[in-house]
């Protein structure tokens, strides 16, 4: 039996591909739902959010959303059989002109980050959202600094938000989740 660290991530996904093999629809294990549709050259033009926004692409980077949002940046979704990192794993990137703002990690087995970043592409914030709800926030003031919770310095935080792909692969860092 696995260890399931109080549900904070689950491996019950569903990945549903099109007529092109490319994803199409996204199945957490809550149940909620992203949908996805590609142009000709197979580049996600339009994503369904789990809480019904719709996302189009405008033009090459810009973005206009129903929530009355228009951004600059991209929205890429790791395909299965390419080395893109875990298939079904989404990353929402959002420009401020030339440099990243933000970023959102969407994997598919439930543990979602959103990332904040400085000009010269330093991570200054990171909230985690855990599959059972729970959820953190970290924080540094630059590249230098300890990252830090609730004023209290963190003991162990993955260097990049994408350690967490494979959270069964590093438990030390998962135990965050229950906590």
């Amino acid at each position: 039996m696995r260890k399931s660290y109080g549900n904070a991530y689950s491996r019950d996904y569903k990945l549903q591909c099109n007529e092109r093999g490319l994803i199409a629809i996204v199945t957490y294990p809550d149940g909620r739902q992203r949908f996805f549709e590609y142009d000709k050259n197979g580049v996600c033009n339009k994503m369904i959010d789990v809480d019904l926004a719709v996302h189009t692409r405008l033009d090459a980077r810009t973005w206009a959303s129903t929530n009355g949002e228009t951004w600059h940046g991209k929205i890429e979704l790791a395909q299965i059989n390419s080395d893109e990192g875990l298939p079904g794993t989404v990353l929402i990137t959002k420009f401020d002109g030339a440099f990243v703002q933000s970023e959102a990690v969407c994997f598919p087995h439930g543990i979602w980050i959103e990332s904040s970043y400085t000009r010269d592409r330093i991570e200054i914030k990171r909230d985690v959202q855990f599959l059972n709800g729970s959820s953190h926030r970290y924080s540094r003031h630059d590249r230098n600094s300890l990252w830090m919770a609730n004023g209290d310095m963190v003991e162990m935080l993955p260097e990049s938000p994408w350690a967490y792909a494979l959270p069964w692969l590093c438990p030390a860092f998962m135990s965050a989740a229950v906590a």
